[in-house]
């Protein structure tokens, strides 16, 4: 499964398509089951903590630096 959502969501990411925030999460974690990364675990756990967050109703701004 986790294959299939990688390229899945890999290639609506080099597309520059929009991912929902559960979306990067399912991309992060299956990027990290296949090339594992202790630098892609902390990314994981930082989107987790946004997403507990906004589940609490705190207001959060992810900014993109490319922006």
């Amino acid at each position: 499964m986790k294959v299939f959502a990688f390229i899945d969501l890999d290639q609506r990411y080099e597309q520059r398509e929009p991912l929902t925030l559960d979306e990067y999460i399912l991309y992060n974690e299956s990027m990290n089951h296949l090339f594992p990364n202790k630098n892609m675990e902390q990314t994981i756990k930082m989107l987790k903590h946004v997403q507990q967050m906004q589940a609490a109703g705190v207001p959060v701004k992810i900014l993109n630096p490319e922006d």
